[in-house]
């Protein structure tokens, strides 16, 4: 196609194809003025392959492949035709049927990487080669049994390695490691790690050293009685902040008197914490406790309760002690036939004495009572009914509080259920504000002939 256009002379273009059997075929080809643009493609069931002709600046990118069951290789090759994209090529291979190994190489320019991997008898055998500096040469290998270990990694000339034995069984074990690197400070690195959970003793211990440094751990649980175990940890570490830790705890629930203690440390800070605990039933019993601390404000604390609710009054009372300053809470209940009474003492300010006295009926499933609150001055009412009916059930309470806001309130729930049609009302009321809701429904059962 001639166009009458001076920077566009002449535009052509052709192609063909051939997708009716393998191998797949394509060529194009797009002139522009005096330029030859030519692209070819071909697909086969193990290659792909493009061919191209830049105006002159030829390119190609080619693949190929082979699997089988225990064998695979994939070859990957770009020839840039323009001088901005660089050549680039990337191969890969694993071969499980006699040597196992596998590598991947990969190329840029001029710049290559290899790295292969191999399994010699037990052992895993890594090497590869880089262009990136301190990297140039790397090499490895793993070997792990029963009994041993043996293994290393390196890079050029920094190596590091592992070599130990081990012991490993269900109730117990030991491994020993050492480590050698090019670190300074960490030239030499001891590990030892050994646990026991046969008898009536099981302990665990951690210990590593390098230089003069050492972190360590040791642990144990006495258990000649489930009920009255012993624990106890101890942890060295190389900081400054926490160069010894650890404590024990037990616990005895043998006896009447259930009791729990834990003591832990960091440094020459220490902590104390103790459990005492008892219940002659289900309605009497007691609970004490107190914390020792290094923290300023915290250096003692105390909780103290107990209850008993097996005669009138019934009691409870809890007393906290801090540094010295005591606070007690304790409320004491009577509980007639017809009248209920109490009272309730705290150490809060307002709140120093509460009063209760109320009185209650039931009469022919009619349940009313009154109470009355005093707290300081300000006294709170609250009266109310329930019927238990279940064709003309009825909740009606009332309370009278020295709150401006909610000086008067009333609720009352009641419903008529004995017809077809049944009736809800509701009525709430605060002060001289009334809401109220009526529902209206019906029930009917249907039963298939």
């Amino acid at each position: 196609m001639d166009l009458p256009l001076e920077a566009v002379q002449k535009v052509g273009f052709s192609g063909e194809y051939n997708v009716e059997a393998m191998p797949f075929t394509a060529n194009t080809v797009l002139i522009f003025n005096t330029q030859k643009y030519q692209v070819n493609g071909k697909i086969n069931v193990d290659e792909f392959q493009i061919n191209m002709d830049l105006n002159g600046k030829t390119g190609s990118l080619v693949s190929s492949w082979n699997y089988q069951e225990n064998y695979a290789g994939v070859e990957i090759d770009f020839q840039s035709p323009l001088t901005t994209l660089d050549n680039m090529s990337i191969s890969a291979m694993y071969d499980f049927r006699s040597e196992k190994k596998v590598t991947l190489k990969m190329t840029r320019n001029s710049k290559e990487i290899n790295l292969s991997g191999r399994l010699e008898g037990q052992t895993i055998v890594f090497e590869g080669t880089t262009p990136f500096s301190g990297w140039e040469t790397l090499k490895a290998s793993f070997f792990i049994s029963s009994s041993a270990v043996k293994a290393f990694v390196s890079r050029n000339d920094r190596k590091i390695e592992v070599t130990g034995t081990l012991h490993i069984r269900k109730v117990k074990g030991m491994i020993n490691l050492t480590i050698n690197t090019p670190y300074a400070g960490y030239e030499t690195i001891a590990v030892d790690t050994s646990y026991s959970l046969q008898g009536q003793v099981k302990t665990v211990e951690f210990e590593a050293k390098f230089g003069s440094q050492e972190l360590s751990l040791k642990g144990d649980i006495k258990t000649n009685n489930i009920l009255a175990p012993e624990m106890t940890l101890n942890i060295i570490t190389p900081f400054e902040t926490v160069r010894t830790l650890g404590g024990e705890a037990h616990w005895d629930l043998r006896n009447l008197v259930k009791t729990a203690e834990v003591k832990a440390f960091r440094n020459d800070r220490h902590y104390h914490w103790q459990l005492e605990a008892a219940a002659d039933s289900p309605l009497k019993g007691y609970a004490k406790s107190k914390i020792t601390t290094p923290i300023a404000g915290w250096t003692t604390v105390s909780l103290e309760g107990n209850f008993d609710f097996t005669s009138m009054p019934y009691r409870a009372l809890f007393t906290y002690n801090k540094e010295g300053v005591i606070s007690t809470f304790e409320i004491q209940v009577t509980v007639t036939e017809t009248a209920v009474s109490g009272e309730i003492t705290t150490p809060i300010s307002g709140w120093e004495k509460i009063a209760l006295n109320g009185d209650y009926s039931l009469v022919n499933n009619l349940l009313s009572g009154n109470v009355e609150i005093t707290k300081s001055s300000d006294k709170y009412h609250l009266n109310g009914e329930i019927a238990f009916n279940t064709q003309k059930p009825k909740l009606n309470i009332g309370i009278r509080t020295p709150l401006a806001n909610a000086a008067d309130i009333e609720l009352v729930l009641d419903a008529n259920l004995v017809d077809t049609e049944k009736n809800f009302h509701i009525t709430f009321k605060r002060n001289d504000i009334t809401y109220s809701a009526d529902f209206t429904g019906q029930m009917i059962y249907k039963q298939d002939s």
